[in-house]
C-alpha cells in the first residue's frame, strides 16, 4: 500500500475511452504529478499528447502492433515468433520501468498485460498502488442491457452464462485492486465496494477549445443538438418522435443531429446549440458528451429511471446538473427549455459553474488524488445497498422483461447473485412489485 505523500508517480492504461484516461493524464501532471498513459486503442478525441512517452512505452507499442498487423497473415513462421518475442521482449522492459518508477497504477476496467492476472500478481508483490475504474457497460450485468436488435428469441442460457463469467472476471481482477471505481448502479455483481465514479466525473480538458470560437445563437430559433455515439443505446429513434410531435405542436427551432462523427465535429455543433439532448436510458446524470456540453455552458437533457437511487448514493456537490427526468417526461422538459429563456439560461450557469468546480481535468485529478488518500472512503458503495435493477440503454419494460425471462428460465439463481442475500432480496422485491403492477 502506498502511503500519503504529495507526489506521486502514475502508470495509467491500457486503453483511453472518450479521453478521459488522457485528460486525466494530463490533469496529473498539470498539478504537479508525474503521470504516463499508454493507450493500446485508437483515441479520437484528442486528449493525449504526444509529447512525454518513455521509450519502454513506444517499444511496447511498435511490437503489439507487429503482432496485430502479422497475426492474420500467412507469413514465415519465424517471423511471426520474432514477433511475439520481440512483443514479449518489450512487455519485461515495462513491467521493470513500472516497478521502479511507478507508484500507482489506473487501469480501465482492471484490463491488465496477462490474462492470467500474471502483470497485478507481479505490481502486488512489489506493494505498487492499483486502481481499477469500471465505467458502467463494462460492469453491468448482461440482463441489465439490451440484448437483442431484432425480434428474434434472446439466449437465456448465453446471457446466465455471460453474467457469470463477467461476475468471476471482475471480482478475480478486483481482488488485486486497492481502490476499484464504477457507477453503484451497475455495480451488482461487484464483492469489493465501489467507489461512486462520481466523485471524479468525466474529465474533460478545456484545451480542446482553447482555439475555437464559441458561437453564441442570436437568432430566434432556439437550436437543439443531439449527438449519439449509438444511436440505439441512445434512444435517437424515440428522441427524433418526439422532436417531431413538437414540431408538429408550433414548437419553433432547429433540430441537428450528428453520428459517427469526429469529436471536434461534436464541440464544435455544441458551441452552436441552446440546448443538448444526450440519451433516453441512462443510469448516471451525464456521460462525457454532457460534461462537454457543460464545458461550453450549455443545458443538458438526460433521462432515464435511476434519478432517485442516484440521489440516495450521491452527494449534491457531485452531481452533474443535467436536467434529468424519466424518459416519459423528456417532452415537458424540452418544453420548459424553449419557452422559458431565464430557467435555460440559469441551466447553462450550472452546467459551466459544475464543470469549472469539478470537471475540468485539473479538479478531477485533485479529486482522484483524494480518493487515493482515503477522503472520499465514505463514498464506498456496497453491491449490497443497491437498490436500482433497470439498467441502461433500453426501455424499462425491455428491461424487466428480459430479468423476468431468467428468472423463469433458471430461478433466481439465475441473476447469480446467490451470494449476496441482501442484494438478491431487493431485486426479489422489485420483481414482485413489478409483478404485482402488471396484474
Amino acid at each position: 500500500m502506498t502511503s500519503k505523500k504529495k507526489r506521486y508517480s502514475f502508470f495509467i492504461g491500457l486503453l483511453d475511452i472518450c479521453g478521459i484516461y488522457g485528460s486525466l493524464n494530463r490533469g496529473l501532471n498539470d498539478i504537479g504529478h508525474k503521470s504516463y498513459i499508454l493507450n493500446l486503442g485508437e483515441e479520437k478525441s484528442g486528449y493525449i499528447e504526444s509529447g512525454d512517452i518513455p521509450w519502454t512505452h513506444k517499444f511496447y507499442l511498435l511490437s503489439t502492433k507487429l503482432v496485430k498487423k502479422n497475426q492474420n497473415k500467412k507469413i514465415f513462421w519465424i517471423k511471426n515468433k520474432l514477433c511475439i518475442y520481440l512483443n514479449l521482449l518489450s512487455l519485461i522492459f515495462l513491467v521493470i520501468w513500472i516497478l521502479v518508477k511507478i507508484d500507482i497504477i489506473l487501469l480501465k476496467s482492471g484490463e491488465g498485460f496477462s490474462s492470467k492476472l500474471t502483470d497485478l500478481k507481479i505490481f502486488k508483490f512489489f506493494k505498487k498502488k492499483i486502481i481499477f475504474w469500471f465505467h458502467g457497460a463494462d460492469e453491468r450485468a448482461p440482463y441489465f442491457y439490451l440484448q437483442t436488435l431484432t425480434h428474434k428469441k434472446i439466449n437465456l442460457k448465453k446471457i446466465i452464462k455471460k453474467t457469470l463469467e463477467l461476475k468471476q472476471n471482475i471480482n478475480a481482477k478486483t481482488n488485486y485492486a486497492d481502490l476499484v471505481i464504477g457507477n453503484p448502479l451497475s455495480g451488482h455483481l461487484h464483492k469489493k465496494p465501489v467507489l461512486i465514479y462520481n466523485v471524479l466525473g468525466n474529465p474533460v480538458d478545456k484545451s480542446k477549445i482553447q482555439h475555437r470560437k464559441i458561437v453564441n445563437n442570436n437568432k430566434k430559433k432556439i437550436r437543439i443538438l443531439h449527438a449519439p455515439s449509438n444511436p440505439v443505446l441512445k434512444g435517437s429513434k424515440i428522441i427524433r418522435k418526439e422532436i417531431k410531435a413538437l414540431m408538429n405542436k408550433g414548437f419553433k427551432f432547429d433540430y441537428i443531429e450528428i453520428s459517427n462523427c469526429p469529436n471536434s465535429k461534436v464541440i464544435e455543433e455544441l458551441g452552436k446549440c441552446d440546448i443538448f439532448i444526450d440519451e433516453l436510458w441512462s443510469d448516471t446524470y451525464g456521460a462525457v458528451a454532457s460534461t462537454e456540453a457543460a464545458m461550453m455552458g450549455k443545458p443538458a437533457v438526460v433521462c432515464g429511471y435511476g434519478l432517485k437511487e442516484m440521489n440516495r448514493l450521491i452527494p449534491q456537490e457531485f452531481r452533474m446538473p443535467t436536467n434529468f427526468v424519466e424518459p416519459a417526461n423528456l417532452s415537458k422538459m424540452l418544453i420548459k427549455l424553449i419557452t422559458n429563456p431565464k430557467y435555460r439560461e440559469q441551466s447553462a450557469l450550472k452546467m459551466q459553474r459544475f464543470y469549472k468546480e469539478k470537471s475540468n481535468n485539473k479538479n478531477v485529478a485533485r479529486n482522484f488524488i483524494k480518493a487515493i488518500n482515503g477522503d472520499f472512503n465514505n463514498l464506498l458503495v456496497l453491491s449490497e445497498n443497491i437498490n436500482y435493477f433497470l439498467g441502461a440503454g433500453a426501455d424499462k419494460k425491455i428491461i424487466i422483461s428480459q430479468i423476468q425471462s431468467v428468472v423463469d428460465f433458471a430461478g433466481i439463481s439465475g441473476l447469480c447473485l446467490n451470494d449476496n442475500p441482501n442484494l438478491l432480496n431487493n431485486f426479489q422485491k422489485f420483481l414482485n412489485k413489478q409483478n404485482q403492477t402488471k396484474n
